[in-house]
């Protein structure tokens, strides 16, 4: 996929993401954005990590080191990916 498709992609999933939230309520509203912001994370770090087919298996499935939103906030920040205000709020 070339960074135009993956650019639209997350616009479509952006747009779907606000369709979904004007339909929760508060608490559906936050982990909707919670998991987006966790997806979003895991695009961020795929992008910043080398290119190889075990990544995913390696460092974001099951155990692994980037397993775990807290994990992926830190990765993200210690990258220069995301600020210090990013990752604590």
């Amino acid at each position: 996929m070339n960074s135009e498709e993956y650019l639209k992609q997350l616009v479509e999933k952006r747009k779907a993401l606000r369709s979904e939230l004007a339909k929760e309520s508060d608490r559906g509203c936050a982990l909707y954005a919670t998991s987006y912001i966790d997806s979003a994370l895991s695009d961020l770090l795929y992008c910043a990590l080398a290119t190889d087919k075990k990544i995913e298996k390696e460092l974001f499935d099951g155990t692994a080191p980037l397993s775990t939103f807290s994990a992926r906030i830190n990765m993200a920040y210690y990258l220069g990916k995301i600020s210090k205000a990013e990752k604590l709020t």
